[in-house]
C-alpha cells in the first residue's frame, strides 16, 4: 500500500499530473523532453525535478534516444493502482457502483455493453477489471459468489514481478 501512497504523492502535484496527462495522451509513443516543455509552464530544472519524481515512482519510464530522453507512461504501474482502486472502491467494499466507472472508461460501456460478448452492462452487475485486446480496464462477469479476478500484471521496470496475478 506504501507504494500506492508514493505513486499518488508524485500525482499530487498539478505540473506533474499535466505530465501525466501528456504522457497518457502521447501513448505509447511518449514524448521526448522538449515535446514536453512546449507544453508546460516552468524552467527547464523544474521540469527535470518532477520528471524525475515521476520516474522514481515508476509512473514513467525514460529511454535515451541519442541526444534526446523519450518519457512514456509506464502503462503496467497505472494498471496496478487502477487494480487497487478498483477492488477497494468497486468490487471488495462496493463504494462505487463498477458500471458507472467502466462507462466512463471504454466505449463499449459507454454503449451499454461489456465488449466481450456483447452483453448487456447492467447497474449494480456484479463485475470486476479485467484486460480488453487494447490492455484497457474492461468489466469481466463473474460467476455467482465468485472472487474478484485480479488485473493482469506486468513486469515493472526494474525487473520484479507486482503483488497482483492472473
Amino acid at each position: 500500500m506504501a507504494r500506492f501512497a508514493d505513486m499518488l504523492a508524485a500525482m499530487g502535484a498539478e505540473s506533474r499530473l499535466q505530465i501525466m496527462r501528456l504522457l497518457l495522451g502521447a501513448h505509447p509513443d511518449g514524448l521526448v523532453v522538449g515535446e514536453i516543455m512546449d507544453r508546460v509552464s516552468g524552467s527547464p530544472s523544474t521540469l527535470s525535478h518532477h520528471l524525475d519524481k515521476l520516474r522514481v515512482e515508476r509512473l514513467v519510464t525514460v529511454q535515451r534516444q541519442g541526444k534526446y530522453l523519450r518519457y512514456r507512461a509506464n502503462a503496467p504501474a497505472l494498471r496496478e493502482l487502477l487494480a487497487f482502486f478498483w477492488s477497494e472502491c468497486c468490487t471488495r467494499n462496493s463504494v462505487i457502483d463498477p458500471c458507472e466507472v467502466m462507462s466512463r472508461c471504454t466505449p463499449e460501456c459507454r454503449a451499454g455493453t461489456d465488449g466481450a460478448d456483447g452483453t448487456q452492462a447492467v447497474a449494480g452487475a456484479d463485475v470486476t477489471a479485467g484486460r480488453g485486446e487494447d490492455g484497457g480496464l474492461r468489466p469481466a462477469r463473474r460467476a455467482g459468489g465468485a472472487a474478484p479476478a485480479a488485473v493482469a500484471s506486468d513486469s515493472v521496470p526494474d525487473g520484479r514481478r507486482s503483488a497482483n496475478t492472473t
